[in-house]
């Protein structure tokens, strides 16, 4: 059995005798071309990230063995939302936007809870956040046409810096109207979409005005930014990172994707079989333990930004401890200093 999209080859199904359990063919990838899903894994690791300081965090509290951010803070609403990137290579700004928006209330006490836009941190995180040009191919003609995108992939680490310095509105799912400026870009379809464009203007129907609507890095900024406020990297380790989310909340993380990630289903991800597909960044949330055949196997609680109907609603359980694909190398987050 294959799928294909009329934009590019078929992505084949597989047969999965020995993890019929885990795998299976998601239904967000239903008429996808393998062109296509390469191209939803954007994350870009820019010269610049690597200056970004490391910080331990406090390791003063026992660690569970089991954790979600969730249930940790049950305030916070956006914590339990799993967001939809569509047809772009925008995970590192849907990642990041979605640390943000959690960080904004954790650090808050649930008093201060944005949906933070992705939209805005895609449109208007020039250079140094994203680079590199998408093709776009139309069927009816067989042409494509190439254009510079951001949908085409972006350092979440230099999301962060665009929050310090310039500040991020609130926004929303696709189609909302509860925020400044939400996601543009419908659920996924063909061709891929091009980079929203930059601007400085709310959505119509959001009636707060966008100087208003700010959140910095800081705080929440009415006339002017306040400074102080810290992004940095968590060290590679597993305990380290553990501590970071348990006192401050959820992180992002990449990893190299291989072709198997693709048909996760549930369980305990480890990659077994498949070629290089690209980079990948999401957002972690907890930890836990799963025993599987008598084997405890330790994994990172991950939410994707490929809707719900991929994985287990739209989680990931990711193998721990072990750096497996990446996933402990380049953990980014930063702490918000909020003024209510």
């Amino acid at each position: 059995m294959e799928h294909v999209s009329e934009c590019g080859t078929p992505f084949k199904n597989k047969s999965f005798a020995s993890f019929v359990l885990r795998h299976g063919l998601n239904k967000y990838f239903k008429g996808t071309s393998e062109e296509e899903f390469k191209r939803l894994l954007g994350e870009k690791v820019s010269k610049s990230s690597a200056r970004l300081p490391v910080k331990f965090p406090m390791a003063n509290s026992a660690l569970p063995d089991n954790f979600d951010s969730r249930r940790k803070w049950p305030q916070c609403r956006w914590m339990k939302f799993i967001r939809d990137q569509s047809n772009c290579g925008s995970c590192w700004a849907v990642a990041s936007a979605s640390v943000m928006s959690d960080r904004q209330c954790t650090f808050s006490g649930g008093s201060v809870q944005p949906y933070i836009s992705d939209e805005h941190i895609l449109a208007c995180c020039t250079g140094v956040c994203g680079s590199g040009y998408i093709c776009t191919c139309y069927p009816k003609t067989k042409l494509n046409k190439c254009v510079y995108s951001r949908c085409n992939g972006g350092d979440k680490a230099e999301a962060f810096a665009y929050w310090k310095k310039n500040g991020v509105p609130t926004g929303g799912p696709f189609g909302s109207t509860f925020g400044c400026q939400p996601y543009s870009i419908q659920c996924k379809g063909c061709p891929m979409a091009p980079t929203p464009k930059c601007t400085d203007q709310c959505i119509p129907q959001y009636r707060i005005p966008f100087e208003q609507s700010v959140f910095y890095e800081s705080c929440l900024i009415l006339d002017t930014m306040s400074l102080g406020a810290e992004i940095y990297h968590v060290p590679r380790s597993d305990v380290m990172i553990m501590h970071e989310m348990y006192n401050n909340g959820p992180v992002t993380a990449s990893f190299i994707v291989y072709e198997d990630f693709t048909y996760y289903k549930k369980g305990v991800y480890k990659h077994m079989w498949g070629k290089y597909s690209g980079r990948h960044a999401v957002r972690v949330i907890g930890w836990g333990v799963e025993n599987s055949n008598g084997t405890d196997l330790p994994y990172w609680l991950i939410t994707n930004s490929w809707n719900t109907t991929w994985g287990m609603n739209g989680l990931v359980k990711f193998y721990r401890g072990v750096n497996e694909c990446g996933i402990e190398n380049n953990i980014v987050t930063g702490i918000p200093r909020i003024y209510v």
